[in-house]
């Protein structure tokens, strides 16, 4: 019988063996960084987290340490803070960039209206 490796070890793999560009490693960072200054805004404790979202433990943990993330869990954790995934693309430390300018320059784009507004 052939087993699959989940499709997060996957990534991994795929991370560690295709060089990762540091610019894509620092996303993950800020993406984790940001998951878990939401939780620890509501007073989240990280195993509600993990029942809210349906993401299992490993992946959780490996997620807020700045590991590869898939859009199906941002999603879901996302949802199980209540907040728009593209909130947590922002950061919350000036040193490091932001993936867009603001919340509604990323609203734009991610429903196709970035070049009706042009």
């Amino acid at each position: 019988m052939n087993k699959k490796p989940c499709q997060d070890k996957k990534i991994a793999k795929v991370m560690r063996k295709e060089n990762v560009p540091d610019r894509v490693k620092a996303v993950y960072k800020i993406l984790g960084k940001n998951i878990s200054i939401q939780r620890i805004n509501r007073d989240m404790e990280i195993s509600e987290l993990i029942t809210k979202s349906g993401v299992s433990r490993p992946t959780v943990y490996a997620i807020l340490k700045g590991k590869s993330i898939s859009v199906e869990n941002l999603v879901k954790l996302a949802d199980a803070l209540n907040v728009h995934p593209g909130e947590l693309f922002f950061s919350h430390d000036e040193k490091q960039a932001r993936l867009f300018r603001s919340f509604e320059e990323f609203k734009r784009y991610s429903l196709g209206q970035e070049s009706a507004n042009k």
